[in-house]
């Protein structure tokens, strides 16, 4: 009984670590360079959030729903 209540909190534990490594790699990747500075010459619309893309925002910065960078939304 002790030793698979032990397996248990083992196997918890790595699904735990595992989703905070897969969270903190992703926010990583999800930062671009264009994310955070408009390509120069192009006109920026807004700037929104990707997880909330009918939000729009006046200046660039982080999302107050998933602590994002803001992406711009350029002109055509």
């Amino acid at each position: 009984m002790f030793r698979s209540k032990s397996l248990s909190l083992c196997v918890a534990g790595l699904f735990v670590i595992g989703g905070m490594l897969a969270c903190r790699k992703k926010s990583e990747t999800a930062e671009s360079p264009s994310a955070s500075h408009p390509t120069p010459g192009r006109e920026v619309l807004y700037w929104y959030d990707p997880m909330k893309p009918e939000v729009h925002f006046d200046k660039p910065g982080k999302s107050p729903f998933m602590d994002m960078e803001l992406v711009p939304k350029y002109a055509e």
